[in-house]
């Protein structure tokens, strides 16, 4: 091959050769090493001594929307109408691969960053950016490969997972730099570099290895101290209960109560066959309905049904077949149990205030050992298109459910509830944990109203996605968020993956997919304190509001200069 064809295609086989090493890292194949990888040939991407063409972007475009759509195929599984969301989707976070190429190289040319450093920055931005924008997609971070590894999350709990994300990429740049330099020697037109590049990247490396001692001196540090202060009192015992039940739109009435059935049945013998007592039992999202698929109703205290509603009666009646509903299903949770343990579950909750006031919520519900204690927590992170439908939902209720969209009402407020060991749990809804500043500001708000949660509980029914590797990815952001907010983890999952997490990031155990089983958990509490769960992701804001930003801003002034140059 001529050094024409080399220099056309060498960038995009760099990405190329990345995306492929980014596929490996993360599920189904799961291997860490493959993102150091990854990050090298990105990076490689960006020291390529070619200039960039704008048919290089769009082949480097072309080559991300092929890694996300083998990375999100699971989202097709779901229901067919949702083979567009996954294109749309894979074809959005494509944009973020040349994106990133254009940003490093900037920072570098026209900033005079380091070159590891010009490379950590865009793509930790980008991975901030995703986070936030058109309400957040933080799944498959490249921090999210190292889930297997514990022991390089533990920065995550100072810088969340951008900050392992940032150390990847810094590791594979260091490495980059080091052999292109090395290569460079021999090559007399190769001019010598700046001080302050070979000085920024002597800081790279520098931090790497102090990330790999101070990950490995925290790690093992804390568990020699917990072994030195045994017995650890746990926080309680929580039976996680996994089924395995088939999930589809249009689900039947029958279908629903077989499943409420086996949740009961696979609960009362595992509650049987242990001899301790439990304190509260797990179950998934959406479990609690019986054969009649009718939602646990909160009534407003002030409801007044004569001057609320036209037909004043029949309303009443209604609610009371509703309420006499939802206390037949408590009661029915006590199936062959003595002593029945306190159970959180997934529900639909409809909140009537008023006729004009109806607000259906996917929640979850806590229902205590005393009849009557039923507290619920309603989702505030909806996932778009899955349980709203943008401006439709909140115009047009009547229209959507008229035609079987989406319009989940919206929560307005976090929760912490005190299980009967006093421990205080924070429960999250589905994919909640998929973006992790909001588990952060769940945990800061609960804290400054002092009910700092000891627990972070997660339901969520990823039945839809009929065991592809969307369920490990959902796993992974649970396992970071366990890390960035130093507290355990539990995930009740229908078809998994349930799992018990602790606050180092490990799964002390988990039910495999498509299994029914269940976990006893004991989690220890973890009282260690981070940054994050301080500041959340200000380091990671700050970084680019002072490099990141006007990066950008130099990219598009380097196409404009591009095309006034071409014109002329």
């Amino acid at each position: 091959m001529n050094d024409g064809k080399i220099k056309d295609w060498l960038p995009v086989g760099l990405i190329a050769a990345g995306c492929l090493f980014y596929w490996i890292g993360l599920p189904p194949l799961r291997q860490p090493w493959a993102a150091f990888v990854a990050a090298f040939f990105f990076s490689a991407a960006v020291y390529c001594p070619f200039d960039w063409k704008r048919r290089d972007y769009l082949r480097a475009y072309l080559v991300g929307c092929l890694l996300w759509l083998l990375l999100l195929q699971g989202i097709r599984l779901a229901y067919w109408p949702l083979y567009g969301g996954w294109l749309a989707l894979s074809l959005y976070v494509a944009v973020y691969i040349p994106a990133y190429v254009a940003i490093a190289r900037s920072l570098r040319s026209r900033f005079g960053f380091a070159f590891p450093f010009a490379c950590a920055i865009s793509w930790t931005g980008l991975e901030l950016f995703r986070s936030y924008f058109a309400t957040g997609f933080a799944a498959c971070m490249l921090g999210h490969s190292q889930t297997p590894w514990p022991m390089l999350l533990d920065i995550a709990s100072q810088f969340g997972t951008y900050g392992v994300s940032f150390m990847i990429l810094l590791s594979g740049a260091s490495v980059c730099y080091l052999v292109a330099k090395w290569m460079e020697r021999n090559c007399e037109c190769a001019p010598p570099a700046p001080w302050g590049e070979r000085f920024g990247s002597q800081c790279a490396r520098f931090l790497v290895v102090f990330w790999l001692a101070f990950s490995y001196w925290n790690v093992t540090g804390y568990d020699r101290k917990i072994e030195s202060y045994q017995p650890v009192k746990p926080l309680g015992r929580f039976l996680i209960v996994q089924e395995n039940m088939p999930t589809q739109f249009e689900g039947d009435a029958e279908g629903v109560g077989l499943s409420f059935l086996r949740h009961v049945q696979l609960s009362s013998r595992s509650l049987a066959a242990e001899k301790a007592t439990v304190d509260a039992v797990l179950w998934p999202e959406s479990t609690f309905a019986d054969e009649v698929p009718v939602p646990w109703l909160v009534k407003d205290p002030l409801l007044d049904y004569e001057r609320d509603f036209e037909n004043p009666e029949m309303v009443r009646r209604n609610l009371e077949s509703i309420e006499a509903r939802g206390r037949q299903r408590i009661a029915r949770l006590s199936t062959g149990l003595e002593d029945r343990p306190e159970f959180i579950v997934g529900a639909t909750v409809v909140k009537i205030s008023k006729a004009e006031d109806t607000q259906n919520y996917n929640a979850v519900l806590k229902i205590g050992k005393v009849p009557g204690d039923v507290q619920y927590y309603a989702k505030r992170h909806l996932v778009m298109f899955g349980e709203y439908v943008p401006i439709l939902s909140s115009m047009f209720p009547d229209l959507c459910m008229r035609f079987g969209l989406p319009s989940a009402s919206r929560g307005d407020d976090y929760v912490a509830w005190t299980t009967a060991s006093g421990a205080t749990v924070a429960p999250s809804i589905c994919f909640e944990d998929v973006v992790p500043w909001f588990i952060q500001r769940q945990v800061r708000v609960l804290s400054a109203r002092g009910e700092t949660p000891d627990l972070l509980i997660n339901v969520t029914n990823d039945a839809w996605f009929r065991g592809s590797s969307i369920l490990d990815h959902h796993l992974n952001n649970a396992i970071c968020c366990a890390v960035e907010n130093r507290r355990p983890f539990l995930v009740a999952a229908n078809s998994g993956v349930s799992a018990w997490i602790d606050g180092s990031g490990r799964v002390v155990q988990s039910i495999p997919r498509m299994t029914p089983g269940t976990i006893l958990a004991e989690p220890i509490p973890d009282a260690r304190l981070g940054l994050w769960q301080l500041i959340g992701d200000w380091p990671a804001r700050m970084v680019c509001f002072i490099a990141f930003l006007p990066a950008v801003f130099g990219v598009f002034d380097g196409f404009r200069r591009r095309k006034d140059s071409n014109v002329r």
